[in-house]
């Protein structure tokens, strides 16, 4: 049983007992607001630790978006170096192919594409 306080005020046990109960209520009164005041400060650490990870996090976040973009741009100019040395490549073979070779690839061409008079399309 818990020990509790009294004013020793009146000699009756129901005095006494009156005395005990409204110096209980004050206790626990205190420390219910003693209790409250902990659970503000609780509340306000837990919200500035919330607000500091979300600034971190969205940091992080937002590194990881420019990294992750710097990296499609360097692969997006890499497919077109490679495209571009391919073309290049195959223009100079085109070039260098004799004038007779590029007229039979013309007809052939055009052959594939263009409907001969009296074909059907």
């Amino acid at each position: 049983m818990a020990d509790f306080p009294t004013s020793g005020r009146g000699s009756s046990p129901d005095g006494a007992g009156l005395d005990r109960l409204l110096e209980t209520e004050a206790l626990l009164s205190a420390r219910l607001a003693q209790a409250e005041t902990d659970a503000a400060a609780l509340v306000a650490e837990a919200r500035a630790a919330a607000a500091e990870l979300e600034t971190r996090y969205q940091s992080e976040l937002e590194a990881g978006i420019g990294a992750a973009a710097a990296r499609v741009t360097a692969d997006g100019e890499t497919a077109v170096a490679r495209i571009r040395a391919d073309a290049a490549a195959r223009a100079a073979q085109f070039r260098s192919l004799p004038a007779s070779r590029i007229e039979r690839l013309a007809a052939a061409v055009a052959g594939w594409v263009l409907p001969l008079p009296g074909e059907a399309p």
